[in-house]
């Protein structure tokens, strides 16, 4: 009986194609638009009518090596007939695979110039590399959606055996593993992960479900460096990730500008970032004094409302850069200076609104250095005295 030939409509989302897994013939997109993924990575995308793919396993006798997802609704062709047969039988069909595969080599071959660059190569040394080890698809897409800002390179792996694959090619920084692995499938994993060169020594995390006190005490019996509970909570993962590999969790919202260390505070601080701003200050000063970076500022215009943990920053910033010789700024919103001032640690220093502004002021004008002015900002306290007291003014009137 011939093989037939099928199409299959697919909503966004489904799985087209799964990797690791042998093909016979090949596949036409009809409409839609394609992914090709590896792990949680976008490789390409598919979106041309008439396009071929999924004919390299037959061809090379290898499984596949990525996986196809449906981007949007999609409707695919899908060839059961083996690529030999077609070859003999229809020549017009050959040419266009030959065409594909022509068009992938040229591709190819651009990116590996383009990735094999002293410049990428570097880069490429430097990038944190993060294996998740989830078998609920969105809760690993969703980590590698809302890390994304991190610049790490997040593989995804939905079984244990996948895990182990992917660890015996490559090293990771981090590796992330679900409890909830089919048939605690995750301590034979953290086992087998330790024999194996490349992953003996790897920092391991693992995701407890909320309250579940059985599992996580086996977690920490198995040794894995650090838990994190689900629902997920995704400043702590990041922070736990950062801690697991031994860095500064604070390191991601410093960056460097016109020979400037600039520090943009975030909209809110939890507590174990504000405990790592204050653990690691005088690291971030002496780092920007060895850079030979001419200043730092300390950006808190994001910050939805001045608290006294931004305020402890702030005061901390200024006090340890005046201490290293370093010229500090700190930028906030015009309408938030009363509400800053009203901190009596704080409530000397002069604030500038304007990030381009302090970054274009000569050194010797843009030091966050106490106001000359004698008479004291009122603060927080102040505000509130004379506040009663207008109204009891008001009422005797």
């Amino acid at each position: 009986m011939k093989p037939m030939n099928k199409t299959v409509n697919y909503k966004a989302g489904d799985l087209v194609l799964e990797s690791g897994q042998f093909g016979k013939g090949f596949c036409i997109l009809k409409s839609g638009i394609l992914e090709v993924k590896k792990g949680s990575t976008v490789i390409t995308e598919i979106s041309s009518g008439g396009a071929i793919f999924g004919e390299m396993s037959e061809i090379l006798g290898k499984p596949r090596y990525v996986d196809v997802y449906a981007k949007t609704e999609s409707s695919v062709l899908q060839v059961g007939k083996p690529i030999e047969d077609i070859a003999t039988t229809n020549p017009e069909i050959t040419i266009k695979l030959i065409k594909t595969l022509a068009r992938r080599l040229e591709d190819t071959t651009a990116k590996l110039a383009y990735d094999l660059s002293e410049e990428v190569l570097d880069e490429k040394k430097k990038q944190i590399k993060v294996l998740i080890v989830e078998d609920q698809v969105n809760v690993a897409d969703t980590i590698g959606q809302k890390l994304a800002h991190t610049g790490w390179d997040f593989t995804f792996a939905r079984s244990s055996e996948r895990a182990i694959e992917y660890c015996g090619r490559d090293q990771f920084n981090t590796i992330i593993i679900s409890m909830g692995l089919p048939n605690e499938g995750a301590f034979s994993l953290r086992r087998a992960l330790r024999s194996m060169k490349k992953s003996e020594s790897t920092p391991m995390i693992a995701l407890v479900i909320t309250g579940d006190n059985e599992i996580s005490n086996k977690a920490r019996q198995y040794g894995f460096n650090r838990q994190v509970n689900k629902p997920l909570d995704y400043l702590e993962l990041e922070s736990n990730i950062y801690q697991a590999m031994g860095k500064n969790p604070t390191e991601r919202f410093f960056r460097i500008e016109e020979n400037t260390s600039i520090c943009t505070l975030p909209e809110e601080i939890p507590e174990f970032i504000f405990e790592s701003f204050m653990d690691h200050m005088e690291d971030h000063i002496r780092g920007a004094v060895n850079q030979g970076l001419s200043r730092i500022i300390i950006d808190c215009s994001e910050i939805i409302q001045a608290d006294l943990k931004s305020a402890d920053i702030i005061h901390n910033f200024v006090k340890d850069s005046e201490k290293l010789k370093m010229n500090c700024v700190v930028v906030c919103k015009l309408d938030a200076v009363p509400n800053w001032k009203g901190f009596e640690k704080i409530k000397s220093l002069e604030f500038l609104t304007d990030l381009q502004e302090a970054l274009s002021k000569p050194l010797s004008e843009s030091s966050a250095e106490p106001n000359t002015d004698p008479t004291p900002a009122p603060s927080a306290e102040t505000n509130s005295e004379n506040s009663e007291k207008s109204s009891e003014e008001s009422s005797e009137g």
